[in-house]
């Protein structure tokens, strides 16, 4: 009850500000479940008690009950752990800096793209000789492109704007690594990536590089503590989708 009670705090939290997903859904939906198996851990294990006595038959499904959550939770840890890992991917020296976009609300950043865009201009002040694509198309409720939207913020922090390269037709993930490689190769830009995305996006990102032959590293930004179980829950069904369902190239 203890585990529901602070996970349905977790989850539900980012509600009142507006973020609703696949990601906090599905924590609220355990949490609420963690809670009603302690208000009725009693009935629930009497209940397996007697399922467990109904030989050969109520060894299999008990086995088969308890099996299920053990799979999801063994999954859940290997895909955190390598989101985990793909956001410590340290870049290459003198790779291409590429911002991927997030929400503009107006035309301001959101909270989420605030994040990244300090994380690239920290990255970019520490390496002076790097460049960035800013990835990001324009959403109809956004009164300017994500690309441009990121170009005011780091000019404003005291990036040149000549280091920085627009790229504002994207609107997914995959299109922002493809047609930010098209900028960099058209500018004879080096082809090796320095991602810059919230952590918990990290290792997507890199898959979607890896699969259209780019190599990558990450310069991960850090996301607000209240916010972080919902995104990174989220993710590991982008994860899981990025691996299973999206066609490999042959």
């Amino acid at each position: 009850m203890i585990l529901g009670s602070v996970g349905l705090f977790f989850f539900a939290a980012p509600v009142l500000k507006g973020v609703l997903n696949i990601g906090n859904i599905a924590g609220m939906i355990v949490s609420l479940c963690l809670l009603l198996l302690g208000w009725n851990l009693r009935r629930v294990m009497a209940a397996f008690a007697k399922l467990w006595g109904m030989r050969p038959a109520g060894h299999v499904v008990t086995v088969m009950l308890l099996l299920i959550p053990i799979a999801l939770i063994t999954l859940a840890v290997v895909l955190s752990v390598c989101i985990a890992k793909g956001a410590a991917e340290q870049p290459q020296e003198g790779a291409t800096v590429i911002v991927l976009g997030c929400q503009v609300k107006g035309d301001r950043p959101s909270l989420a793209l605030a994040e990244r865009i300090h994380a690239a201009a920290e990255y970019l002040k520490a390496n002076p000789a790097a460049v960035a694509v800013l990835s990001g198309g324009q959403g109809p409720d956004e009164r300017i492109s994500e690309a441009v939207c990121m170009q005011r913020e780091l000019t404003a922090l005291g990036i040149e704007e000549g280091r920085l390269y627009l790229e504002d037709q994207s609107t997914t993930t995959r299109e922002n690594i493809i047609f930010s490689e098209k900028i960099i190769g058209e500018n004879g830009l080096n082809p090796d990536l320095a991602i810059v995305t919230n952590e918990f996006h990290e290792y997507r990102a890199s898959l979607i590089a890896k699969g259209e032959g780019i190599h990558s590293g990450s310069v991960p930004a850090r996301t607000a503590w209240y916010l972080l179980p919902t995104y990174w829950t989220r993710e590991l069904f982008g994860v899981l989708y990025e691996l299973i369902l999206v066609p490999k190239a042959t």
